[in-house]
């Protein structure tokens, strides 16, 4: 399995908390027991503070958790559906930096 390190600070105030929460809930769906555990890993190393800038990652991982940040900040963020409340939509604008960072570092890997 390909890793990369992860390349980013990632702040985790209690928006991102609860969002990273979020996306492990959200690996219900998910069929592949081997990515899901990996992903869920992940998330509990984000939310523990345990993930730096270098950090490795596996790939498909980092993908899964940028599409999350994207998600999340178009919700939150871009599209807006809580608008009044500042502290969610200031949370979608820190996701929707971190998600375009990844991209900026990680270039083609990240959709």
């Amino acid at each position: 399995m390909e890793k990369v390190k992860f390349g980013i600070r990632f702040t985790v105030n209690k928006y991102a908390w609860s969002a990273v929460d979020e996306f492990i809930d959200r690996t219900q769906d998910v069929s592949s027991s081997d990515i899901k555990t990996r992903f869920i890993e992940f998330c509990e190393q984000v939310k523990s503070k345990e993930v730096k800038p270098s950090t490795l990652v596996d790939v498909d991982v980092l993908q899964w958790f940028a599409g999350e940040l994207h998600h999340r900040a178009d919700i939150d963020y871009i599209i807006c559906e809580w608008p009044d409340e500042p502290d969610t939509v200031a949370g979608g604008k820190m996701f929707y930096g971190r998600y375009k960072k990844l991209k900026e570092i990680h270039g083609s890997l990240i959709r």
